[in-house]
């Protein structure tokens, strides 16, 4: 199977704040991360991933997901 054989017309980055700033966004099913210090930079850099990946050939949607942990104590 070569690495464009996994076409799709959706592509699902999770994105992760970086401790010290920025962000990484990472797509799971081809692999592909993308860094920025802002969502400007970021949402550049997710494209830029898919351009290079596909070779200008991808058409469809692009999602950047942010998930949010929600801790809550409970004290006995």
């Amino acid at each position: 199977m070569n690495r464009h054989s996994k076409i799709t017309n959706e592509l699902i980055f999770v994105l992760f704040e970086g401790y010290e700033g920025g962000y990484t966004a990472i797509e799971g099913n081809v692999g592909l991360v993308a860094m920025g210090d802002d969502d400007t930079t970021l949402e550049e850099a997710v494209r830029y991933e898919v351009e290079k990946y596909y070779g200008g050939t991808y058409h469809g949607v692009i999602r950047i997901r942010k998930l949010m942990d929600k801790v809550i104590t409970i004290a006995q």
